[in-house]
């Protein structure tokens, strides 16, 4: 059975390889790029063997796939931030005098305050957050938003 995978597989890749790279080249306008995401659709093809040999198009199915990695690299590549080296030295700001965790108001939580400091000061993604933190990027976003609205509120003395 293995063989027979492993035939299908290799016929895929000769039959499709140019076009989905093609196509990988006109939406990533990057040729090594192009490579990685077409290995990446069949890496992903060899680990779903099963359901691409049952599939009615197989050929379609490969094609789907590189579209939807091609479309979720975007996205996370337009989710970071590209800094040169010129302004990294830039950005370098004076140490502040005290630590942010101590300036947030007293009744915020540890956590909350732990939640800010990762994003304000550290400037971590939302996905690295939530990594430290134990808990969903979703979960990330929303408790920012909620506590960055808080901080904006003009506070009653």
């Amino acid at each position: 059975m293995r063989e027979k995978q492993q035939k299908f597989l290799e016929e895929l890749y000769e039959q499709n390889y140019a076009h989905l790279h093609r196509l990988a080249f006109l939406k990533l306008k990057n040729n090594e790029d192009a490579e990685d995401m077409v290995h990446e659709v069949f890496m992903v093809a060899s680990n779903s063997m099963d359901t691409l040999m049952e599939h009615e198009n197989p050929r379609a199915w490969l094609f789907k796939t590189l579209t939807f990695r091609i479309k979720n690299e975007k996205r996370r590549h337009a989710r970071r931030r590209n800094i040169s080296l010129e302004e990294i030295g830039d950005l370098a700001a004076p140490e502040a005098e005290e630590p942010l965790e101590f300036v947030l108001p007293s009744d915020f939580t540890d956590k909350e305050k732990e939640l800010l400091t990762l994003h304000i000061q550290n400037r971590f993604d939302y996905d690295e957050i939530a990594r430290i933190m134990g808990i969903s990027e979703l979960t990330c976003r929303v408790r920012l938003c909620r506590l960055l609205r808080k901080l904006r509120k003009p506070r009653e003395e």
